[in-house]
């Protein structure tokens, strides 16, 4: 695993996997590094065994970057591991490479977890806080629905505006739940990402009173039914996967 091939999709700071979305953005960067791992079949055991021995090595050998790591539990390859350094600037990415560890971590990583994988992505994306509802008292959320939004080409601008306005009318609601927006950088363009978090699955229920109804009560039934229509309007597809996060799999920052 080499520049784009080191570690892994969604976390920060010790009170929360997501915590780092709070209100932190004016001092850390927006941008985050995630990666997904797909074992090939039959080593499944071999890999799960390979990856932590490399998380413990990370530590062992003070690794620069926080990594979260997630399993996927339900989507098209459940079993797969994400995972996710975030609060980053774009010079962040040349310290890193350019680094004696990243060199090791390359080399560790090539050696003792590669054999067992099928299939390796890396994508970059930009966390979005004015449309985003994260705050610092956010519990330790445990799973994670990803809606990953395929939107028409050319249209990405309208899509974020029209999530902005929706955002806004949430939260000017006191909607009491969390959401998390990113803008894609790379990886499959355009392709948005919407995460949103749940203690434990029975928390995935639709709320009372729910997102529409909410909408509806807050701006009219006719409005909302507009503000609607123009987010569909800019959509390709939607394909929703969950995460579980991995608390024992995390590599913490070295204290520098």
């Amino acid at each position: 695993m080499n520049n784009c091939a080191a570690l892994l999709a969604i976390a920060s700071l010790l009170v929360s996997p997501l915590a780092s979305f709070a209100d932190h953005h004016e001092q850390r960067g927006l941008l985050d590094k995630v990666w997904t791992f797909v074992p090939k079949n039959g080593s499944e055991l071999q890999f799960q065994k390979a990856f932590a021995e490399h998380a413990q090595w990370r530590r062992d050998n003070k690794d620069p970057w926080r990594w979260d790591v997630y399993v996927e539990v339900d989507g098209p390859e459940v079993g797969a591991r994400h995972a996710r350094s975030g609060d980053h600037h774009w010079s962040d990415f040349d310290a890193y490479d350019a680094s004696a560890f990243s060199a090791k971590a390359s080399a560790h990583w090539n050696t003792n977890v590669a054999p067992h994988l099928a299939d390796i992505r890396c994508t970059i994306g930009k966390y979005l806080p004015d449309i985003s509802n994260w705050t610092e008292d956010a519990p330790e959320y445990r799973l994670f629905q990803l809606h990953r939004t395929r939107v028409k080409i050319g249209q990405m601008q309208k899509y974020i505006a029209a999530v902005g306005a929706i955002a806004k009318v949430l939260k000017d609601a006191k909607w009491p739940y969390h959401w998390g927006f990113f803008e894609p950088v790379s990886g499959p363009v355009p392709t948005a990402l919407l995460v949103l978090p749940s203690m434990k699955w029975a928390d995935m229920a639709d709320p009372k009173p729910d997102l529409w109804e909410t909408m509806a009560g807050a701006v009219g039934e006719e409005k909302s039914a507009q503000m609607w229509a123009d987010l569909d309007a800019t959509i390709e597809s939607t394909e929703v996967t969950i995460v579980r996060h991995l608390p024992d799999l995390t590599v913490m920052a070295a204290q520098k």
